[in-house]
């Protein structure tokens, strides 16, 4: 045949083995690979794939994996790559040989199974790119013991007249009826279904499994539980196996199917087992105990290779496999420490829970935040930038929890000074400026600014892809300032931002909020909105700044029930008493 290209792309992760497995799997029921060939290939590809897992953690930038396989009629190549650093695995030891010539860093030998399987093994370093190459002989497929005695097909040898019956035998007994029933005369006929007995001497391993127990197990019949020892090695004949290392019943489970075995370990070792065994469908089993494993088969040496083979390749992946779970619990605890130092930080920023600010007689001031379960960056602060100028922000800073919560403070400090300084839509396009050149990919805040002047009642204010505040002018009702909004700062870099300005009568009052209090949804899909905002605002008994604050925290408890809040809320209110006197 003429040789045919196949090519697999995967991610470089520890999922990549299996999507692997199954290509090659299927690879060499495409090109009638012989069995042992394409478990050669398998284990060859999962101690590639592996070794570079292993190093990939160090390499920046793209992590994908490539399989290239070319197949002809003599041999099966395989082509391992990926665009990590120069690594050359199967580079002899740096004490006994010069660098490479390529650069590679020379690592020391390591694909063992590569190079035992394996009929020729290079590596070259091509377009930025580890390049491992394999190539093995193909086998001549197996002779299939079963199929040495299935039918031939029609005779095709002359004969004078059909055989048939009735007919008589040499005896002089008459057979009334055809006696031939197809059925395997061998002990153990399904032998050749098996890989581990695959090339062994057959009447060896029929005796040997001669006196060995077949059982039938139902659907969800427990074969063995953690804790319980085990003398015998279950091979599947029919249905599966699924081996369950927490409950019977769980979602979390491998399988063991036709033609492959289980519980060798608890064989080998003599400890418990350590998962539940359970029988899938409809499923028969051969039971070989202990004596007659090490005794009579693993003698055989075809099976001892084979039955070594399959360990080593399990071994292997679950190796990579625990590597990768190791990975993940590593980076959830990191991710969990940082969410924790996050809230830390969070809270640190946060006004105290009290009236602000309680020496100023011209207004009266006072916030709360409530924090969700998920780091949501939420935020309200006020102060004085000078001796006459209140500050207050509210809003949100987007991303990772650490980096973010971090962010919130660099925001507050750049705001601080540059609003004493110049006008409150300089002094965001500063901040804009600041984040977009050195905040880091993924990281934002969105903002809602108000600057007060107390001696005269002005108020300058200011959105940033966070709404404007909701203001009562003296004794009116509330409503939202209208503003010409702009976009959170640290995205469009060179974003302009402009000003407005109302002026506070005596008596009037004012109210930040971050978005996630007017976003928040109930059961029923419908937002908690302005609508609702603006009635409890109304609707309060106390227009204190507290009274506004609580009026608001109580009219969300009411709409969202026993839910809790999905993201931050943070609400700062202010009553403007008085102009202080100059």
């Amino acid at each position: 045949m003429a040789e045919t290209a196949r090519r697999l792309t995967l991610p470089g992760e520890a999922a990549a083995v299996g999507r692997a497995r199954d290509w090659i799997q299927a690879l060499g029921a495409e090109f009638a690979l012989a069995p042992e060939d394409v478990h050669r290939l398998e284990l060859c590809a999962t101690e590639l794939i592996g070794n570079i897992l292993r190093h990939t953690g160090e390499t920046p930038g793209d992590s994908r994996i490539e399989l290239r396989a070319r197949v002809n009629e003599r041999t099966a190549a395989l082509e391992v790559i990926d665009a990590g650093r120069a690594f050359n695995p199967i580079a002899p030891h740096p004490a006994t040989t010069a660098p490479a010539a390529d650069g590679a860093r020379v690592e020391g030998s390591e694909l063992r199974l590569v190079q035992q399987f394996a009929d020729e093994c290079s590596y070259a370093r091509r377009a930025g790119k580890n390049v491992v190459r394999l190539v093995l002989k193909r086998r001549a497929p197996a002779r299939d013991t079963a199929a040495a005695h299935s039918p031939r097909g029609p005779d095709r040898r002359k004969r004078a007249s059909p055989a048939g019956v009735p007919l008589w035998r040499g005896d002089g007994t008459l057979v009334l009826a055809d006696e031939r029933h197809g059925v395997d005369r061998r002990i153990r006929g399904f032998i050749s279904q098996f890989e581990v007995f695959r090339g062994a001497p057959y009447q060896l391993v029929e005796d040997a499994i001669a006196g060995c127990r077949i059982m039938r197990y139902a659907d969800g019949e427990v074969l063995l539980r953690p804790g319980e020892r085990s003398n015998q090695l279950t091979f599947v004949l029919s249905g599966r196996l699924r081996v369950h290392p927490d409950a019977p019943d769980s979602a979390n489970f491998s399988t063991i199917g036709a033609g492959d075995f289980a519980g060798e370990l608890s064989v080998i070792d003599g400890e418990p087992v350590s998962a539940y065994v359970v029988a899938d469908s409809d499923c028969r089993v051969l039971l070989v105990d202990a004596d007659t494993l090490f005794g009579r088969l693993l003698t055989v040496p075809e099976v001892s290779r084979r039955f070594m083979m399959t360990l080593t390749g399990r071994v292997r992946r679950t190796s990579v496999h625990i590597i990768a779970h190791l990975r993940d619990e590593m980076e959830q605890e990191r991710q969990g420490r940082d969410l924790a130092l996050a809230r830390e930080i969070q809270a640190g920023l946060l006004p105290d829970e009290r009236t602000l600010f309680p020496a100023r007689s011209e207004l009266d001031c006072a916030a709360r935040t409530r924090l969700a379960g998920a780091f949501g960056g939420g935020f309200c602060d006020a102060f004085f930038v000078d001796s006459t100028r209140l500050l207050m922000v509210a809003g949100a800073a987007h991303g990772q929890a650490l980096p973010a919560a971090l962010l919130i403070g660099r925001t507050l400090a750049i705001l601080r000074r540059e609003a004493a300084r110049a006008p409150l839509a300089r002094a965001v396009e500063h901040l804009n400026r600041v984040l977009t050149a050195n905040g880091g990919a993924g990281l934002s805040v969105s903002l809602s600014c108000a600057l007060l002047d107390i001696t005269t009642g002005a108020l300058t204010y200011v959105d940033a892809g966070h709404g404007a505040p909701v203001t009562a002018l003296g004794a009116g009702r509330f409503e939202r300032i209208a503003a010409a909004g702009g976009p959170p700062v640290g995205v469009v870099e060179d974003a302009t931002y402009a000003d407005g300005e109302v002026r506070l009568p005596p008596g009037s009052a004012l109210l930040l909020h971050t978005a996630g209090l007017t976003d928040a949804r109930a059961a029923s899909g419908k937002p908690f909105g302005d609508d609702r905002l603006r009635a409890a605002l109304d609707g309060a008994q106390d227009r204190s700044a507290a009274g506004l604050v609580a009026a608001t925290i109580a009219a969300f408890d009411r709409f969202a029930g026993d839910a809790p809040p999905a993201d931050d809320i943070s609400v700062l209110a202010l009553r403007f008493r008085a102009p202080a006197p100059d």
